[in-house]
């Protein structure tokens, strides 16, 4: 394999590591179609709770307080469903990251090359095509090289500066261009 354009290290810890692959999975199609049902499913039984407040208003109770409980609760419980998805998806994939790495750091390494960007770990090594990146991304430091399926993160612990991250940044969004079908 020829010599990469750039190169950034660091050691990943098993929090990063699912929380990495927890940001891939949100960019399946099946895991957006299973936060969409969970909405779904939530609003649903929201709206049940609504249908229940109507049916039973109560001794001496107003009517109208009681909807906008229930209303109120259904809302709740709709916005409710998505999130406990996604932090019983996060507790579970850090478990089998633990299970599956251990907790100790593993060295990363992100390789920038003419025609791919590749994520190397000592577990497995991505090969993303530059025409398959939709974006490169400054988040808190960190850099974000995402593609349709498939996410390269390098901390920012990765770079000795501050310019030095801009640089592989830069870079990055210069091949990613270069690559982009017109």
């Amino acid at each position: 394999m020829a010599e990469p354009l750039a190169r950034a290290n660091f050691d990943s810890t098993a929090a990063e590591r699912a929380d990495v692959a927890c940001r891939v999975a949100e960019l399946l199609p099946t895991v957006r179609r299973q936060r969409r049902l969970a909405l779904v499913l939530g609003l649903a039984m929201g709206a049940a709770l609504i249908l229940a407040t109507l049916r039973w208003r109560g001794p001496d109770g107003d009517w109208f307080v009681q909807i906008g409980i229930a209303a109120l609760a259904a809302l709740v419980v709709g916005m409710m469903a998505p999130s406990q998805l996604r932090r019983s998806y996060r507790r579970t994939m850090h478990k089998v990251m633990l299970d599956a790495y251990g907790d100790g750091p593993q060295p990363f390494a992100a390789e920038l090359h003419p025609d791919h960007v590749v994520g190397l770990s000592n577990q497995h090594n991505l090969t993303v095509p530059w025409r398959e990146v939709r974006s490169v991304r400054d988040v808190g430091g960190d850099l974000e090289i995402v593609a349709r399926t498939s996410l390269i993160v390098v901390r920012a612990r990765a770079f000795a500066s501050g310019d030095e991250r801009d640089r592989f940044r830069q870079l990055a969004e210069r091949l990613a261009a270069a690559a982009a079908p017109a």
